[in-house]
């Protein structure tokens, strides 16, 4: 530092020494204030509050000599591109906000590699809005912006994407709509013509025109067909959205939807700046307890005692420490903002995508997938009534001694922080599973033994070990200390988690047995569409799932979309008429009272499904067990399938009336022990 700045600093230090803001020597001062940005500015705010100082910081900085230090990784990465707060959309901004996308998820450090002395590479630690994340997170961030970026950029580009071959082999119920939604935007209007067949013709705003057909006897066909309305697109794009926009005023292009795996990168972009957030508020809560802590104790003493060298330096640096703490605050209820903001325009532009969605049909296919729908409700139905019978009857849950044993003490932790004791493990617990392990066991004593004989001795060695009290849950029990309701509960606990699991795969099974409920990212808190697709995810390939989708996804009609059958649900006949196609599975059945009896189990299972269904969705229920809902599903599904199977139709599916009823009613009582404190009908006429 020059002489005349050495001056200055002292005239600060000494300031500051008589207002027992410091304690050091000046060396040492001088010294940390040059070293760091931190103490640079809680220096010159102190100067500026008590009018030691006029001057902006720049200008002050420059005065007492302060050097901007060199940026080590910006030296280190010359050369590397670096992903800025805003994207460049050629003039056009895109309906996903792209620009506020990337600025919300600031990208703080560049996925580098480096190198040591020794050679060895070092990976350069990653972050996303200064907090740190895993590289696969980092990377998945990066290539998403990178997707919206390129789409927002030239959405034409991807749009014409979907004009191929298969969509004109389709019908025009497909098309248009599909085709309206991609370029109206660019001033093309698409017209369903066909009277004997399918036919669309297409006008662009500067008066060109061009007729389609489609769904043509000859695959060449539809080839050639879709080249011409590929060419002709792009042809007159340019002077057709030019005319488009001077006569419905200039508007800017929108990043258009072309697959799932659009809606997939939106959605997860959102989750990931969403959990991100939420670890930097778990930072900034963290603090702010030590923080206030920490006042608890300053205001505890007196003035004689924060005097003390020491003391005072503490109270200082926890004065800088709140004062940050509390800036941190405003910026977070703005991040969250922000959140709400995108989340919003994720909704509107699924919006827009769910209403074209919903054109894409005809009532022949929405009639076929609503009968392969109701086959999979009753196979779902049936599926998870059979699991909740299987794991309620079967001691160890259908799990095994060892396995329920292992689940029983991990909710015992959980709940009333009982330990664990896992030294009387079966033996084959700690080889693999027990079939296999015992099948080994005998082989070794018995190399000629045959594959039947080695399954008998598994199967007899399996029966022992539930014998032994040792390896049994009940002996856990007996020594854990806990009451007897508190045994129960946590019995039926470790039951409720086994029958979640097989029915749709929420838990993550530890390697102690243990285990814990998958996680659902954050994103959902900020968009509707973000949490729908979570919710789905979650329990994507799961048993009742499976047995929900799969009859509609192997038979049903791809031309008629799910939005299409969802429109026609809203209305009253179009509600009543998909209705009745979904219930004809269950109808079938013969003469007499065995048919009635068939028909009427077949509507209990999906009637019972379409209520576990919406449970499932609603986080309300997130902690109400599988046999808490059945106590109401049985019923409910028994009385609507009575009402159903004598010709009271849609009774359930109608704007879902008595699976709100239900829902309000366990919302209400929160149990199956309130629940069963009165009748069934009368809890729900409450």
């Amino acid at each position: 530092m020059a002489e005349n700045n050495e001056e200055l600093l002292k005239n600060i230090w000494n300031q500051l020494t008589s207002d027992n803001q410091t304690t050091s020597d000046f060396e040492t001062w001088k010294s940390n204030f040059s070293g760091s940005e931190e103490i640079q500015g809680n220096i010159y705010n102190y100067l500026k509050e008590n009018n030691f100082t006029e001057s902006d910081f720049k200008t002050w900085s420059t005065n007492v000599g302060l050097k901007k230090k060199e940026n080590l990784e910006e030296e280190i990465s010359s050369g590397v591109e670096e992903v800025t707060e805003s994207v460049q959309t050629d003039g056009y901004s895109d309906s996903l906000e792209v620009d506020e996308v990337v600025e919300e998820g600031v990208i703080n450090e560049s996925e580098l590699n480096f190198e040591d002395q020794s050679g060895v590479k070092i990976p350069k630690k990653t972050s996303i809005n200064e907090v740190e994340v895993e590289n696969k997170v980092f990377n998945e961030f990066t290539d998403n912006i990178e997707t919206i970026e390129t789409q927002a950029n030239d959405p034409f580009s991807s749009s014409i994407n979907t004009v191929t071959q298969e969509l004109i082999s389709g019908s025009e119920e497909q098309a248009v709509p599909l085709l309206k939604y991609h370029f109206n935007q660019y001033g093309f209007d698409f017209e369903e013509t066909g009277m004997t067949g399918d036919r669309m013709n297409v006008t662009s705003a500067n008066g060109e025109k061009l007729s389609i057909d489609l769904d043509n006897f000859l695959s060449s066909n539809d080839l050639e067909e879709s080249a011409a309305l590929k060419s002709f697109l792009e042809k007159n794009k340019s002077e057709s959205r030019r005319l488009y926009a001077l006569e419905n005023k200039y508007s800017s292009l929108e990043r258009k939807i072309t697959q799932d795996k659009d809606i997939d990168t939106s959605v997860n972009l959102l989750n990931t700046q969403a959990n991100v957030f939420n670890k930097k508020v778990q930072g900034w809560v963290q603090d702010k307890r030590k923080l206030d802590q920490a006042a608890a104790t300053f205001s505890g003493l007196t003035q004689a005692e924060l005097n003390q060298p020491e003391v005072r330096e503490a109270y200082i640096n926890f004065q800088n420490a709140k004062a940050k703490n509390d800036s941190e605050r405003g910026s977070i209820i703005e991040r969250d903002n922000d959140l709400k903001t995108q989340g919003h325009i994720l909704d509107q532009t699924m919006g827009r995508y769910s209403e074209m969605q919903a054109e894409r049909g005809q009532i022949s296919g929405a009639t076929i997938n609503g009968i392969w729908a109701g086959v999979g409700r009753k196979l779902a139905g049936a599926g998870s009534l059979l699991t909740d019978a299987y794991i309620n009857y079967d001691e160890f849950g259908g799990a095994g001694v060892g396995a329920f044993n292992r689940i029983v003490q991990d909710v015992a932790l959980k709940m009333y922080g009982a330990k664990k004791d896992l030294e009387g493990e079966p033996p084959s617990r700690k080889g693999g599973e027990a079939y296999k392990f015992y099948a080994e066991e005998y082989k070794k004593q018995n190399p000629d033994s045959t594959k039947k004989e080695r399954k008998a001795y598994a199967v007899e060695m399996i029966a022992k070990e539930s014998e032994k009290s040792e390896y049994n849950y009940k002996n856990y029990l007996l020594n854990s200390g806990l009451t007897e309701d508190q045994k129960k509960e946590v019995k039926a606990k470790a039951k409720d988690v086994l029958a979640k699991q097989s029915k749709f795969d929420i838990y993550n099974l530890n390697e102690d047995g243990g285990y814990d409920l998958k996680k659902i990212p954050g994103g959902g808190r900020y968009s509707t569409e973000a949490r729908a697709r979570n919710i789905s995810e979650l329990s994507e390939g799961s048993t009742i799932e499976t047995l929900r989708t799969a009859p509609i996804e192997v038979f049903g009609s791809s031309s008629t979309t799910t939005e299409y059958s969802d429109l026609m649900k809203e209305g009253f006949w179009g509600g009543a008429y998909l209705g009745l196609t979904e219930s004809i599975p269950a109808m079938l059945g013969g003469p007499g009272a065995a048919g009635f009896a068939q028909r009427t189990a077949s509507m209990f299972t999906q009637v019972s499904d379409h209520v576990n269904e919406e449970m499932f969705k609603d986080p309300d229920f997130a902690n109400i067990s599988e046999n808490e809902k059945l106590s109401v599903a049985v019923p409910l599904g028994i009385i609507v399938g009575t009402l159903e199977s004598v010709g009271f139709r849609n009774v359930v599916k109608q704007k879902g009336l008595l699976n709100k009823v239900l829902l309000k009613s366990i919302g209400k009582y929160k149990g199956l022990r309130q629940v069963q404190k009165r009748g069934f009908q009368d809890v729900v006429r409450q």
